[in-house]
């Protein structure tokens, strides 16, 4: 028996045309046909001859990479198909009469179907529309179809689709084909142009299931154990005049067809998305992945996401323990050691992550590790687009690191309120120091006074000694004076200047003494005495 299995790579249809080119040089090119009821791609293959019960059996689907099919899909599952019937298959004859292998068979369900694990079966929706897509791969150019009375010219080849019960497969179930006015009408055999030596794709869309499967509502939570099924058929005939002959059909494996959502019908302790107590509220009992298959976490999302309202955080004291203040000065060392860089992702590093935006600007896992290694986590290996593989991917908890930038910020809130106090205690030293340059300007303006006084010049202590006038730590006399000192003034009195910081010894010291030499007569003068010669010395102790 000859195999003839349909691919549908087309790197592998060229070269099965260069193939048949080679082993049938004298063979001329055939018009692709198009007709008006499907859709159909005609492909040059070769195919031997063999014998009467030959034919294209494709028991294994799952491997099929055909047209429609969605590879890519993880866990989506495809029905498979088995051979219907095939003590009925008719044999079909070439212009010589010679015998033909049956022809080449694949069926395709694009869509419409979805594997309920809690059933083991397919589950269709009664509303929703599925779509066939067959593969016929004829060999040879076949003229003639056998039939009670031998051999007959065959007027068309027709492709039928159709369902059976399975508990009693000679029990027909109608399948119905949505019009474009959205009206259902019962699915009408399809005619179908088959050239010799070629595959013809068949695209049947806009299906439904006329009626659905008995017994299909649960039991306690549990698949029904009366649930009947269906099956479905896609046949190839050959017709001549009123009668039509099979040539091959393949049989789907059993399917529920239910009227409302089969999601509706999944086992309670399967189905992880549940209602919450709110009514508006969803919950999933287990790990969400958007973009990935493999969450690691609570929610793992490949890609932006936007927030509008706020993250909140757990900081109750009341659920915290071993609560310990941190050092700021410590804090503010780390984050003044730690780099902002700015980079680009790799391409297929953003490709798979989901990242739209490649270039940003951010910190270097690696280096956070070394200065505040809690906040830096491994998280398994990441494979790029590419295939490169990144082992031990680290990845940064930006809250902690946003912690770290509070505690530098309380430090520097500390150094700023030092230098704040230390410019308040130098305006008093500047204010104080202007006081004391205006005593030396009203010293300066009482010399010219006492060096005109008459009784100054001829009191002997009050001459020029150059042995006086040498000693630097002599005493020099100012009068002033004060109208309106009371008599208490005229006592000794002694003023001490001290530093506000008491850095400043009592080396400023005043005294205060009756004037012995007052040229207006009156007992409102005292005497100040200054300790030091100069101004400049006075600058020096003040500051």
């Amino acid at each position: 028996m000859n195999v003839l299995t349909v691919p549908s790579y087309p790197l592998l249809f060229l070269l099965l045309l260069f193939l048949h080119r080679l082993i049938f040089p004298d063979c001329k090119k055939r018009r692709r046909t198009e007709p008006l009821e499907v859709q159909t791609h005609s492909v040059a293959v070769p195919i031997a001859a063999g014998s009467e019960s030959a034919g294209g059996d494709v028991p294994s689907y799952d491997s099929d990479g055909a047209i429609g099919s969605s590879s890519g899909m993880g866990a989506y599952q495809l029905l498979t198909w088995d051979r219907y019937q095939p003590g009925l298959w008719t044999t079909l004859y070439n212009s010589n009469y010679d015998i033909l292998p049956s022809p080449g068979y694949h069926v395709d369900t694009d869509k419409g179907f979805n594997y309920s694990t809690a059933d083991e079966s397919f589950v269709c929706q009664k509303k929703n529309h599925f779509q066939v897509t067959v593969h016929v791969g004829m060999a040879g150019d076949p003229l003639y179809v056998k039939t009670p009375n031998g051999p007959a010219p065959i007027d068309s080849f027709q492709v039928k689709v159709f369902g059976v019960k399975l508990e009693a497969q000679t029990h027909k179930v109608t399948i119905e084909q949505s019009q474009p006015d959205r009206s259902k009408k019962p699915f009408l055999p399809v005619k179908v142009s088959l050239p010799g030596d070629k595959i013809t794709r068949v695209t049947l869309g806009r299906l439904h299931f006329s009626e659905t499967t008995a017994n299909n509502m649960r039991k306690k939570g549990k698949p029904n154990p009366d649930q009947r099924y269906f099956l479905m058929v896609v046949g190839l005939y050959a017709t001549v005049r009123e009668e039509s002959y099979l040539l091959i059909a393949y049989m789907s494996e059993r399917i529920i067809v239910r009227a409302s959502n089969p999601g509706q019908f999944e086992n309670d302790s399967e189905v992880l998305w549940q209602r919450g107590q709110a009514p508006d509220a969803v919950v999933c009992q287990g790990r969400v992945g958007i973009n990935t298959d493999t969450p690691d976490e609570a929610l793992v999302v490949c890609g932006n996401a936007k927030i509008m309202g706020q993250v909140m955080h757990p900081s109750d004291r009341r659920a915290k323990h071993n609560i310990q203040e941190v050092d700021s000065t410590e804090q503010l060392k780390r984050i003044s050691q730690m780099r902002i860089v700015e980079y680009d992702y790799k391409p297929e590093f953003a490709s798979e992550m989901g990242i739209d935006h490649i270039h940003e600007t951010g910190i270097i896992a690696q280096e956070v590790m070394e200065l505040l290694p809690t906040a830096v986590k491994e998280v398994g290996d990441i494979t790029c687009s590419d295939g490169e593989k990144i082992h031990n991917f680290l990845m940064v908890d930006k809250e902690q690191i946003f912690m770290e930038n509070v505690g530098a910020v309380k430090q520097l809130c500390k150094l700023t309120d030092n230098l704040e106090n230390r410019i308040q205690e130098l305006e008093v030293w500047n204010t104080r120091l202007a006081k004391l340059k205006n005593m030396g300007s009203l010293r300066s303006s009482s010399n010219p006074a006492n060096s005109s006084n008459p009784a100054n010049s001829s009191n002997p202590a009050n001459s020029s000694n150059p042995a006086n006038s040498s000693n630097p730590n002599c005493r020099k006399t100012v009068y002033l004076n004060k109208n309106r000192c009371t008599e208490s003034l005229n006592q000794t009195n002694t003023i001490y200047i001290y530093s506000l910081v008491g850095k400043v010894p009592p080396l400023l010291k005043t005294q205060v003494c009756p004037s012995q030499h007052d040229h207006s007569g009156s007992n409102n003068s005292f005497l100040v005495r200054l300790p030091v010669t100069t101004e400049e010395e006075m600058f020096m102790l003040v500051s």
